[in-house]
């Protein structure tokens, strides 16, 4: 029963490859961490595909890319918007290919937007927990905000599959609606257990092995 408790959601997809400007490593995976989550959304939640929005160009996104998502958020007709991020953290935002949106911004912005659910979440290398750092931000009349992201460094760590370790986590998240979950918390929850099973199987390989986190911000009404 796809989206049975997710009703009238969108989603804008923000994954950034290209960072040449930024001197930094690309980001190849880019492509296909945008494509694995738009998989979930329209499977997992019943989102419809001409719902969801991928910003940007072939892994070039830049800000004003970000800006013109917010344009057409203002005019549209959204009631619940998921936001995925999937590129580099930095300390006090997350980077584009020419330059840098703190979250506290878009969730201001966003604020002011007819919006009762806001769930952002975020794949970020590097520096993630700083990148979504949003206490104090005036969260407007958005009923239920939620952020998710990855904590640290991460570029070391694959997934089995073609995305990237924690996008794979994400999705195995919204695939928790299969079981019955029904609202952030369940998801984030399920999130949490794929984490730890990944911890455990890889420390049984090495005593070296990289361990995964994630954090969780939820904000309710």
């Amino acid at each position: 029963m796809k989206g049975r408790n997710f009703p009238n959601f969108s989603a804008y997809l923000i994954s950034v490859g290209n960072y040449e400007s930024q001197g930094l490593p690309n980001l190849p995976e880019y492509d296909k961490n945008a494509k694995a989550v738009e998989e979930a959304l329209v499977r997992e939640l019943g989102v419809d595909r001409e719902a969801i929005t991928t910003v940007g160009t072939d892994g070039v996104v830049t800000r004003q890319d970000v800006g013109m998502m917010l344009i057409n958020l203002l005019y549209g007709d959204c009631e619940n918007l998921i936001i995925y991020f999937s590129g580099y953290g930095a300390k006090d935002g997350l980077l584009l290919s020419d330059g840098k949106r703190k979250v506290t911004e878009l969730i201001e912005k966003l604020s002011m937007y007819p919006i009762s659910k806001l769930w952002i979440l975020c794949d970020t290398y590097r520096e993630g927990s700083e990148a979504i750092d949003f206490y104090g931000v005036d969260k407007g009349e958005i009923e239920e905000l939620a952020v998710i992201s990855t904590p640290a460094y991460t570029e070391d760590v694959k997934a089995e599959g073609d995305c990237s370790i924690y996008t794979e986590i994400i999705c195995k998240g919204l695939s928790s609606l299969r079981n019955g979950a029904e609202t952030i918390n369940h998801i984030e929850d399920a999130m949490s257990l794929e984490v730890n099973c990944w911890n455990i199987v890889n420390s049984a390989k090495s005593v070296n092995a990289h361990r995964l986190e994630f954090q969780k911000f939820t904000l309710k009404k």
